[in-house]
């Protein structure tokens, strides 16, 4: 009797189990954590330092995730403003791209200044979201680098249901950017090219908690990449 009983227990189990790992999804069905506004910061070559502008939108309590791209550089250290703070830093033999987040405050410049140990040249991009966690805001995140015509953003696994997963990917072209596909079901928020150096950012929601894919893009030629996402949580 117990040989039968355990089999049909079990199937009752995975049947009440969801075992699809979660999707992700270009509109927000979630109500996730959103993308406001953000601002571009075009390529300074060779220099000490990179004024980051927040842009004209910017409101106090939205959160602030900046991606500082440097190229060419032999890993110099890097000096955040005031209250920024590093989610992760990621660097292949010529392109770094260093992440950061910030709870905008009403005193805030509009202009953020970073440091470098040495010249470098860098360009940077801010997003400004609303509709984010109060509290550890920033879920999970994962990061990659390499060469070769595919750029993949790792997976990562987050702790809450309905984030917002952003990817970011910065790389260093050997000659004229060739251009570049995105990741299916998602939406492309920045796109900054200033040859051969080019950066993108773009987004989607997770239905549920757990495990992300990798995220992967294409492109034409060999070069050197970085690659990262960040999983945003949500605010309950």
């Amino acid at each position: 009797m117990r040989r039968q009983i355990l089999p049909a227990l079990m199937a009752v189990l995975l049947a009440g189990c969801n075992l699809s790992p979660p999707s992700l999804r270009s509109l927000n069905t979630v109500g996730g954590a959103r993308v406001v506004t953000f601002a571009q910061t075009p390529l300074a070559r060779s220099a000490p330092t990179l004024s980051l502008n927040q842009g004209s939108n910017w409101k106090a309590g939205n959160l602030a995730i900046a991606a500082i791209v440097t190229y060419n550089g032999s890993g110099p250290s890097i000096t955040a403003p005031r209250g920024w703070t590093l989610i992760r830093d990621d660097i292949s033999p010529t392109t770094r791209q260093t992440l950061y987040w910030h709870v905008v405050e009403p005193c805030d410049p509009i202009s953020e200044v970073w440091s470098f140990s040495e010249p470098v040249d860098s360009q940077a991009v801010v997003l400004l979201l609303d509709k984010y966690a109060a509290v550890k805001a920033i879920d999970a995140s994962s990061g990659n680098s390499g060469g070769g015509q595919i750029l993949t953003a790792n997976s990562l696994t987050t702790r809450n249901d309905g984030d917002l997963i952003l990817a970011f990917y910065a790389t260093d072209f050997v000659g004229t950017s060739p251009g570049h596909d995105i990741p299916p079901n998602m939406t492309k928020i920045v796109d900054l090219e200033a040859a051969p150096h080019e950066y993108w950012v773009v987004a989607a929601y997770q239905s549920g908690r757990g495990r992300t894919v990798d995220l992967t893009c294409n492109a034409a030629q060999v070069f050197r990449w970085v690659a990262a996402q960040v999983a945003i949580k949500r605010a309950t």
